[in-house]
C-alpha cells in the first residue's frame, strides 16, 4: 500500500494447518498513486511434506541396506558350512568304504555317492534314473526276491539288509551286501542306504567248503572271526576270533559259553538269547543268515558284529559255520553318516527358507527403491518447475527496479546487481537440477560410431575463447582407437565437462596442458584426458562425484558436472577412474565396454 513490492518466504497459516509463500505487488493509477494492491499466495504445504518424506526415505533405505549386507554375510556362513558338512560325510565314507545311496520313492530316482560309484564301476557321481534301471544289474533269478524285499520294507517302514549278485560291464559278477532305512522326511519317502562289495568274501566262504584244510589256513588268516558250532558248543575258532575277544588264548575262547558274550540288554532286543538262539536254528535250513548284533569281549565292553551263520556238513555232522565281522567303526560311521544327513537336510530346509525370505525382501525393497527413485524425480521435478514462476517473478520485479529512478542510486544499482547475480545462479541450479533428473532417466539413444577426433575439434571451437585466454594447449593420440560406438550427445557432454574442468581448474603457476589419448583391453576401451592442473588429494576424489560436492570453491560451478559424467558412463555399463596427484594435475579414464566398438 505504499508502494513496494514484497515477498513472504515460507510462513506458517494461522490455523496451523501448513505453509505458503506469497508475492505481494502494489497497483498504480494514472497519476502515479497507489490505489490498490494484489497477493499472489502459494501453498508450499505438499512441497514441505514432500521434502520430509525424502529424508525419511533416505534413512529407511540406508537402514534395508545394512540389513541386506548382513544378511549376505550370514547366507555366506550357511553356504560355507554346508560345504564342510559335505566335505566331512565325503571323508567318512572314504574312511568305512563304505558307498551310500538315496532313493526318492515318490520320483523313482537314485542318486549314489562317490564311494559307491567305485563299487559299481561307474564313471563319475552318475545318477541311476530308476530302481527299475538300478535293478537291471541284479540277475533275473535274484531280482524278483529282492523286488519282495523292497516292498515289504515300504510296507513295514522298517531297515533291511539284502545281499545280491551284479553283473558288470565286462561281465564279471560281484556280490553285493546292503542295507536301506526307509524315512519320511519333508512329506517325501526316502530311503537310504549302504553298500559293501561282498565279493571276496564269498570266494572266501566257498573255497572254505571245498576243502577242511585250506579252510582251516584261510580261516587262520581271516580278519573276521570264524566259529564252528553245534548247538551253544564252540568246537573251532580262528586267531581273530582270540584276537576280537581280547582272550588268552583259543582254548579260554573254546570253554566259553557263546551266549555269554551277550550283554544283559541288546540294543531293540529285550529277548537277545532266546532270538539269538532262534536264528541260529533258523541258519540250519537258510543258509548264509546275515544279521547285526551287540557282543561282549572278555574285557567287559560292547562292540557290534555283522554275523553271518552258514550250515556245513562234517563228519555227517550239522555244523554251524559263524563269522563275526567288528563292524564298531562301520555303526559309528553310519550314525555320523545319518547325523549329517540329517543335518544337511536340516540345513539345506532352513536355507532355502531364508533365500525364500531374502527374495521376498529384496523383491520389496526393490519396489521400494524403485518407489523412492521415483518421488525423488518426482520432487525434483516439481521443485525445479514450482521454483521458476517465483523465480521469475523476482527477476521481473528487479527488472522493473533498474527502469526506476532509483536505480540510479550507486548503493541500490550495487545491491540490484548483486540480486541478479543471485537469480542467474539460483536458475542454473534449477537448470541442473533439471539435467541430472534427465540423466537418471535417460536411456540408450542415437548409438552409432562416433570420431573422437572431429568431436574433440568441436568442443575445442565452442570453447576457443576459454582456451585462449587461458593460453592453453590441447593434444591428442587417437592411434591406437579413433572411434567410439556411443551415444552422441552423451560423449560431448562427458569431454566438454571434462576439458573445460580442466581449463576452469588450471594452476595459477603454469599454462594448461591437456592431453587427450585412446587405449584398448580386453574388455575396454580407454578415453584418457590428462592434465596439469591443481590435482585433488587422495581423500578428496571420491567426493567430486558427488552431486552438489565442489573441492576448489574459488572457480564458478554448480558441483554437478562429474556427478553427470559418472552417471553417463555407468548408464552405459562403462566406468570412470580418477587418477589425481595434488600440485601436479589430474587424469581421468573413461572406460567403455568393447561390444560398442567398431
Amino acid at each position: 500500500l505504499q508502494g513496494e513490492k514484497t515477498f513472504l518466504p515460507e510462513r506458517a497459516f494461522a490455523n496451523g494447518t501448513g505453509f505458503y509463500e506469497a508475492n505481494v505487488v502494489p497497483l498504480f493509477g494514472s497519476d502515479n498513486e497507489v490505489i490498490g494492491g494484489f497477493v499472489l499466495l502459494h501453498d508450499i504445504t505438499q512441497k514441505k511434506l514432500d521434502a520430509k518424506r525424502l529424508e525419511e526415505s533416505k534413512a529407511n533405505l540406508q537402514r534395508v541396506n545394512q540389513e541386506l549386507i548382513q544378511q549376505i554375510i550370514e547366507l555366506t556362513r550357511a553356504q560355507e558350512e554346508i560345504r564342510k558338512n559335505e566335505n566331512l560325510l565325503k571323508r567318512t565314507q572314504q574312511l568305512a568304504h563304505i558307498g551310500t545311496w538315496v532313493w526318492n520313492v515318490g520320483q523313482n530316482k537314485i542318486q549314489w555317492s562317490g564311494e559307491l560309484s567305485e563299487i559299481f564301476e561307474v564313471q563319475g557321481n552318475q545318477e541311476i534314473a530308476s530302481i527299475k534301471n538300478y535293478l537291471k544289474r541284479v540277475p533275473a533269478d535274484e531280482r524278483k526276491a529282492l523286488y519282495r524285499q523292497i516292498r515289504e520294507a515300504l510296507k513295514s517302514m522298517k531297515p533291511f539288509d539284502y545281499e545280491y549278485r551284479i553283473r558288470m560291464s565286462g561281465g564279471a559278477t560281484k556280490f553285493i551286501y546292503g542295507n536301506g532305512i526307509p524315512e519320511v522326511i519333508n512329506q517325501k519317502l526316502i530311503i537310504t542306504g549302504f553298500c559293501q562289495d561282498i565279493t571276496t568274501k564269498r570266494k572266501v566262504i566257498e573255497t572254505l567248503q571245498s576243502s577242511e584244510n585250506r579252510f582251516r589256513t584261510l580261516c587262520e588268516k581271516s580278519p573276521d572271526a570264524i566259529f564252528l558250532m553245534e548247538e551253544k558248543s564252540i568246537l573251532y575258532c580262528n586267531l581273530a576270533a582270540v584276537h576280537l575277544l581280547k582272550a588268552s588264548s583259543k582254548a579260554q575262547v573254546l570253554s566259553l559259553d557263546l551266549f555269554s558274550l551277550f550283554p544283559e540288554i541288546q540294543p531293540d532286543n529285550s529277548n537277545s538269547v532266546k532270538k539269538f538262539s532262534r536264528l541260529m536254528n533258523m541258519a540250519y535250513e537258510e543258509e548264509g543268515k546275515r544279521f547285526e548284533w551287540v557282543h561282549k569281549k572278555l574285557t567287559g565292553e560292547n562292540f557290534w558284529t555283522e554275523v553271518i551263520l552258514t550250515p556245513i556238513q562234517l563228519e555227517e555232522k550239522s555244523i554251524l559255520h559263524v563269522v563275526w565281522r567288528d563292524i564298531t567303526l562301520r555303526k559309528k560311521a553310519e550314525q555320523e553318516v545319518r547325523k549329517t544327513k540329517a543335518e544337511l537336510v536340516r540345513i539345506n530346509n532352513e536355507l532355502e527358507m531364508r533365500v525364500e525370505e531374502r527374495t521376498m525382501d529384496l523383491a520389496k525393497t526393490n519396489k521400494n527403491l524403485l518407489k523412492v527413485n521415483a518421488d525423488l524425480d518426482n520432487f525434483i521435478y516439481t521443485a525445479s518447475h514450482d521454483l521458476k514462476a517465483p523465480i521469475s517473478n523476482i527477476e521481473g520485479l528487479l527488472n522493473e527496479m533498474i527502469e526506476n529512478k532509483c536505480y540510479k542510486d550507486d548503493e541500490v544499482k550495487w545491491l540490484v546487481d548483486m540480486m541478479l547475480i543471485s537469480v542467474d545462479k539460483f536458475k542454473q541450479t534449477i537448470q541442473d537440477l533439471t539435467e541430472v533428473t534427465q540423466i537418471q532417466k535417460m536411456e540408450a539413444e542415437d548409438i552409432h560410431p562416433i570420431d573422437i577426433g572431429e568431436l574433440l575439434e568441436d568442443i575445442k571451437f565452442s570453447i576457443q575463447s576459454m582456451i585462449s585466454a587461458n593460453e592453453a594447449i590441447i593434444q591428442s593420440d587417437f592411434s591406437k582407437c579413433g572411434c567410439i560406438v556411443f551415444s552422441r550427445r552423451n560423449l560431448r557432454s562427458v569431454m566438454f565437462n571434462l576439458i573445460s574442468n580442466a581449463l576452469k581448474y588450471r594452476s595459477p603457476e603454469r599454462p594448461p596442458h591437456i592431453f587427450i589419448s585412446t587405449d584398448v583391453e580386453e574388455e575396454y576401451i580407454i578415453l584418457s584426458i590428462r592434465d596439469n592442473g591443481l590435482g585433488l588429494k587422495d581423500s578428496d576424489k571420491e567426493k567430486v562425484f558427488s552431486m552438489f560436492k565442489r573441492v576448489h570453491v574459488h572457480v564458478e560451478g554448480s558441483g554437478v558436472g562429474l556427478y553427470i559424467v559418472k552417471r553417463i558412463m555407468e548408464n552405459e555399463g562403462g566406468k570412470v577412474v580418477l587418477e589425481s596427484e595434488e600440485g601436479v594435475g589430474s587424469t581421468f579414464k573413461l572406460f567403455f565396454r568393447r561390444k560398442n566398438e567398431v
